[in-house]
């Protein structure tokens, strides 16, 4: 799900996976500019989370159906 911009409230098109890439970025509406800069250890257990839910998507292909 996108979060929308804080300012304008128009959607941002950011998922978290982009936002961890790319910790500085702006609006494309109201040219805010935003700082979600997130320390090491988040950004592993978010990772690593991913990891785990691709695991699961993996373990069940074939006989359960995932969006």
């Amino acid at each position: 799900m996108a979060i929308p911009c804080p300012m304008c409230k128009e959607p941002l098109g950011l998922d978290l996976k982009f936002i961890l890439k790319n910790p500085k970025s702006g609006c494309p509406h109201c040219s805010t500019i935003f700082n979600f800069t997130i320390n090491e250890e988040i950004k592993t257990s978010f990772y690593s989370a991913i990891k785990e839910i691709e695991s699961v998507k993996k373990s069940y292909s074939g006989t359960v159906k995932f969006k």
